[in-house]
């Protein structure tokens, strides 16, 4: 939201921030892994680099962050590897992503 002076709110630069460092995370790890990944491999990456929480607390799991960047990721919820559970899906980079 922009206040009545035209500035952004300090948590609205906060969440900006957050999400390009989270984008930015994921983007590497699936550029390093030949541009697409499981998502159980991309959550491990960022609980490694402690940024899952955030991204949980924000947008409640790495499902939804992806689905709100779809210009950016894409999801394959058919090509589950070997997780037998249906919860694991395929997550790639967009063309440009």
């Amino acid at each position: 939201m922009i206040t009545e002076n035209g500035h952004c709110t300090l948590a609205e630069v906060s969440n900006a921030a957050q999400d390009a460092e989270l984008e930015a995370a994921v983007k590497e790890f699936l550029r390093s892994n030949g541009g697409g990944e499981s998502s159980r491999n991309v959550g491990r990456h960022l609980a490694a680099r402690g940024l899952l929480t955030a991204l949980k607390a924000r947008y409640s799991g790495l499902f939804h962050f992806l689905q709100a960047k779809p210009e950016t990721f894409a999801l394959d919820l058919n090509k589950r590897g070997d997780d037998k559970s249906g919860l694991e899906y395929y997550v790639r980079l967009e063309q440009g992503g």
